[in-house]
Order: structure tokens, then sequence, then C-alpha cells
């Protein structure tokens, strides 16, 4: 059983990798943000590859792009999170 939202498929595969980058960065911290975005871009790159020994199922490039876009914006936003958590306050600023 499958539930789909009115969402395009590409869009779906985005929003689904970009909340597992966040929560890769947010879990490794200290893992640099090109490896967690090119880990999750190869690894929609191998699952659409994989696509193409399953009955009903076609594998397309665009599906990984739309992926591996989804992990960059996941990994940018988890960095733009943990900047701000570990921001110095305004009262650490001031003399």
């Amino acid at each position: 059983m499958e539930i789909r939202t009115p969402l395009p498929g590409g869009v779906e595969h985005a929003i689904a990798y970009a909340g597992t980058a966040v929560l890769l960065k947010l879990g490794y911290p200290r893992k640099a943000l090109f490896v967690i975005a090119s880990a999750l871009f190869a690894y929609s790159g191998v699952l659409e590859v994989l696509q193409t020994f399953v009955g009903g199922r076609h594998s397309e490039v665009i599906g990984a792009l739309w992926s591996g876009g989804g992990a960059l914006v996941g990994a940018f936003a988890a960095k733009a999170i943990l900047s701000l958590r570990w921001a110095p306050s305004p009262q650490q600023l001031t003399p």
C-alpha cells in the first residue's frame, strides 16, 4: 500500500531527501556538508538504476536529480540551523 500526496513525484523525492539530509547533518554535525549531500545523491542514483530490474518501474535521471537537489537543500538547511544554534548571543558580543 502506498499513500501519495497531490505533489508531483519529483517534489516528494526532494522533500524526502531534504529531510534525510537534515537529520544526517544534525546527527553528524562534524561531517562535511558535501559528504552527506554526495552520499545521498549517489544513493538516489543507485536506486534509480536498480529500478530497471523491477517490473513496472523505470529508471530516470530526472528522479535522481530531484532527490540529489533535495539532499543539497536539506544539507544547507541543516548547516544554517546548526550555525544559528551555536551563534553567539548579542549579550556575548558586547564588551
